[in-house]
């Protein structure tokens, strides 16, 4: 019998070879991805179990009840800058909705001193329906203010006020993306209400909401702190993906379109080792001021291109959110100084304000300005870090400051955007 050839032998040996490093690069593209996603943990009589119930059970309640449903149209249409005049048929329904609104109201605030954290599991499919409520919530709240204000009852709209963005505070509490931009909107409508009465306040109010805001923005959920969150949200739908529990994505899904079956073989182990590294370069950004991050951060893996859509604008937002409330509380702190001294403080230190005297934009100090015939200004150079007086930019992408809110746009088109000087 012939033996092979040692150059048969050894083309043998380099395909067995090749053939085992094949087979073991396999095993490894396709390993179980392994990390583990943190359970969630609930504090014991969570605040946000009671806030879900209540906000389902007022959305049954004006499902079943065709007046209270037309009380909360009223009301939201009272809310716009051009509300039609009330005849007094609309008048009983608003306050026969807001008597039935109450008691939901009082639930929502005897839970504001307990611990709230977000009801979630990291789940593709998890609903989050209690949020266009919450929205609804704040919107009540701010009728409520505004009626508080005709009446000169300012003590009233501080407290709505307080309560309001203490409520807004415990629903983005370990919560993800949705939570966050939530709770922008919440704090949105809760604050504009909250600056019609402002220039009104007298100096115990001032010193309140000073101290009050100054707690908020300790205690508020950082946006990176939300993206370590999201993180773990991403790494579950990998893991989710690569076991075939999204085989079957609703017809309205996101990613129906996008994410091919295939795509369950693309290594996503390490398509999840990416998500770590990625948020962590991405929180790492966040916690700069605006103007100095460098976002978006984009991820190589195609399924992570799909699922990582974070844009340069979040941080912005942020920095936008931190601004118009860091704005009220030092503009109420100069206010409060002015009532109590008949002067304008030299500088917002003067006023007690040093610690909320920071740019989120720049990183720096915050513009403040005194002329005696109007008052003061207070605002940030903003997004594209030029002092334009105190004219406010319409957006991120035109030219302007920021400083307590946002132009209000007109019915005409236009926007308010003149500097806004307090007295």
């Amino acid at each position: 019998m012939q033996k092979p050839s040692r150059a048969k032998t050894g083309c043998l040996v380099v395909v067995s070879v090749a053939l085992l490093l094949v087979f073991i690069g396999a095993l490894q593209w396709l390993k179980p991805i392994d990390i583990d996603v943190p359970p969630r943990k609930y504090p014991p009589n969570n605040a946000y179990d009671q806030l879900k119930n209540l906000s389902e059970q007022f959305q049954a309640a004006m499902e079943k009840d065709a007046q209270l449903k037309r009380g909360s149209e009223l009301v939201n249409e009272q809310l716009s800058s051009n509300a039609p005049a009330l005849n007094p048929q609309d008048r009983a329904d608003i306050q026969s909705f807001l008597n039935q609104y109450e008691p939901y109201r009082q639930k929502i605030v005897s839970g504001l001193k307990r611990s709230s954290k977000t009801v979630l599991e990291y789940r593709q499919d998890w609903p989050f329906s209690e949020m266009a409520q919450f929205r609804q919530f704040a919107r009540y709240d701010a009728y409520l203010m505004k009626q508080a204000h005709a009446r000169k009852d300012f003590n009233r709209v501080v407290s709505l006020y307080e309560e309001g963005m203490t409520f807004a505070q415990q629903v983005d509490n370990e919560g993800v993306l949705i939570h966050y931009l939530v709770v922008v909107a919440l704090e949105a409508i809760y604050h504009y209400r909250f600056l019609q009465s402002l220039p009104e306040l007298n100096g115990a109010q001032c010193e309140r909401i000073s101290k009050f805001l100054r707690q908020h923005l300790k205690d508020s959920t950082s946006l990176s702190e939300i993206f370590s969150h999201e993180k773990w949200y991403a790494i579950q739908f990998l893991k989710d993906f690569q076991s075939g529990k999204l085989s079957n994505l609703p017809e309205d899904d996101f990613f129906e379109d996008d994410l091919s079956p295939i795509m369950r073989y693309s290594n996503l182990n390490w398509a999840a080792r990416e998500v770590v590294q990625k948020y962590k370069e991405l929180e790492a950004e966040l916690k700069k001021p605006a103007n100095q991050q460098k976002l978006p951060i984009k991820p190589i893996h195609p399924v992570n291109q799909l699922t990582f859509g974070i844009t340069d604008s979040m941080g912005y937002a942020s920095a936008q959110r931190n601004m118009n409330l860091r704005a009220t509380a030092c503009a109420a702190a100069v206010r409060a100084f002015k009532l109590k001294t008949g002067r304008y403080p030299k500088t917002l230190k003067e006023a007690g304000a040093q610690d909320l005297n920071v740019d989120p934009y720049t990183g720096g100090e915050l513009i403040y300005k005194v002329a005696p015939a109007k008052g003061f200004l207070i605002y940030s150079v903003g997004a594209d870090g030029v002092d334009d007086g105190g004219w406010l930019a319409k957006s991120r992408m035109d030219k302007g400051d920021v400083s307590y809110r946002t132009p209000v746009r007109k019915e005409n088109g236009t926007h308010e955007d003149a500097p806004i000087w307090l007295k």
